[in-house]
């Protein structure tokens, strides 16, 4: 490592850089979708044909499944392993098969005899009540009479009880077994599964993940916005993502403090429309040219306390949460650092606290006129959770939790990305000195309307949501919790449209 490697990665504290694959089997993201994939590969008891597909695009991580697969696969069963390129003949792959089955694969014995060793060990392992799985790294370079053997040994046990033969290679895979092997036969055996790209979610995790292999300790390096940058330029593909997270880190170290330099430009262009628009009136005249209501022209108007509070006040977030945290929750957890903003509604530490109601722009007063009280009709009083009697929800309704974070900020920007945010809800639970921000969705009826649109939900936000009944929530959040919501019921202030 060079001594200017050693100065970016001292400045952040890191060991070595986290986005250059040493281990590919330790360096799969094992979460959401990914887990699941890994899941269904290693279970050997599960209902899955004997001939898989395993398909994604270049940099997606197929190598680094493999090997994470490695790993995860049942000790007592027989596990052969081979990487093909275009120069492999079908001796050759037969051969190292033979030899991870533990058979004699001598290169020189004949194809048949190659071809006997490898169903003889496979048989074997199947009348013994073991499983075989042979995995075959990009199988998508084999030649024609290479893939035809493979689909021979999955017919050993057409059911797929017993037998993985598992492939994996780029698309197109499907298309090379039928021409070597046919349709006819190749159709019942086979069963696809794809590697999907890196949701945005998805991504936040695995950025951390990295980050924490490479020995950092504490909230990620990472702003939001860098995220977002992230995701974009690599749409999710991992490859991509650790060339492009790789630089945004070299580009923090180089240049000082971490924000990127649109963030600086961004900041540049709200400072002159805050000039301009100290320059204007409430309307948009010069305020010479304002109607009656306008301010003296000596004197800007003033600026709004909701905006300075939410745009001023940046707060610590919570500490990290631990891994039995993380399980408790029963959701995917992001717990990534984030600056934390004012929530939906306030806590019930400022229940007794009223405000006037969100209407109509009101014009201020003339400097010959006196400011008029507010009128006690038209504030809302900001309300811890309401009592049971008048909770929003049924007791013996049912919800789905779909998220938990350790930020209101991402919960609340959840809810408003979400196709109805007015079918989101989200509230504010201590978990050993963190706070946990957990978003629920629906008011269900029954429990199996809850399930049924388990569904949707998970389709539309890349997460498997759980059932929960509203009398658990209720229980949760006791006498002094607060509900937050995206629409809001009586006693809770709607969220605004762009948090």
């Amino acid at each position: 490592m060079s001594e200017r490697d050693g100065r970016w990665l001292e400045r952040h504290g890191l060991e070595r850089d986290p986005f250059l694959d040493m281990d590919a089997g330790a360096g799969f993201f094992a979460r959401g979708t990914r887990e699941r994939l890994l899941e269904d590969l290693a279970d050997a008891d599960g209902a899955c044909r004997p001939l898989v597909t395993v398909v994604g695009e270049k940099g997606i991580g197929r190598t680094s499944l493999v090997h994470a697969l490695l790993r995860r696969l049942p000790q007592e069963a027989q596990v052969a392993r081979a990487t093909a390129d275009v120069f492999l003949t079908v001796k050759e792959l037969l051969s190292e098969l033979a030899r991870g089955l533990g058979a004699d694969g001598d290169v020189d014995r004949s194809r048949t005899e190659l071809a006997r060793a490898v169903r003889e060990q496979v048989t074997a392992a199947v009348d013994a009540g073991e499983c075989a799985f042979l995995l075959v790294d990009d199988a998508g370079e084999l030649a024609g009479d290479a893939l035809e053997e493979l689909v021979s040994i999955a017919e050993l046990d057409p059911e797929g009880h017993r037998v993985r033969v598992l492939l994996f290679a780029l698309p197109g895979i499907r298309d090379a077994l039928e021409a070597a092997a046919g349709a006819e036969r190749v159709r019942p055996l086979l069963h696809e599964l794809r590697i999907e790209r890196l949701s945005l979610n998805e991504l936040r995790g695995y950025l951390q993940f990295r980050l924490a292999r490479a020995g950092l300790e504490g909230p990620s390096l990472f702003r939001e916005q860098d995220v977002a940058a992230i995701h974009r330029e690599s749409q999710g593909v991992p490859a991509r993502i650790n060339a492009v997270a790789s630089r945004v880190l070299r580009d923090m170290a180089a240049g000082g403090p971490r924000r990127p330099l649109y963030l600086a430009v961004a900041a540049v262009t709200v400072l002159l429309a805050l000039l301009l628009l100290s320059r204007l009136g409430v309307d948009g005249r010069p305020p010479a040219e304002a109607g009656p209501a306008a301010l003296p022209a000596s004197e800007p108007p003033p600026p709004d306390p909701a905006a300075v509070s939410s745009a001023a006040v940046e707060t610590p977030s919570p500490r990290r949460l631990d891994e039995a945290e993380r399980e408790e929750a029963g959701a995917w957890i992001d717990d990534e650092a984030a600056p934390r903003i004012e929530p939906f509604v306030e806590r019930a530490a400022a229940s007794t606290v009223a405000r006037p109601a969100e209407s109509a722009a009101v014009a201020p007063p003339t400097p010959d006129q006196e400011p008029a009280e507010p009128d006690p009709d038209e504030t809302v009083a900001t309300e811890s959770a309401p009592a049971p009697g008048s909770r929003a929800w049924a007791a013996d309704h049912y919800v789905l939790q779909v998220l938990v974070s350790s930020s209101s900020e991402r919960a609340r920007a959840f809810i408003a990305a979400r196709r109805d945010p007015a079918a989101y809800r989200f509230y504010e639970r201590p978990r050993n000195g963190a706070l946990q921000y957990v978003v629920l969705q629906g008011d269900h009826a029954t429990q199996d309307q809850a399930d049924g649109a388990r569904a949707a939900v998970a389709e539309e936000t890349g997460l498997e949501p759980f059932v929960r009944s509203v009398a658990e929530v209720w229980r949760e959040l006791g006498d002094t919790g607060s509900l937050l919501a995206a629409e809001a019921p009586v006693g809770l202030r709607a969220a605004p449209s762009n948090p």
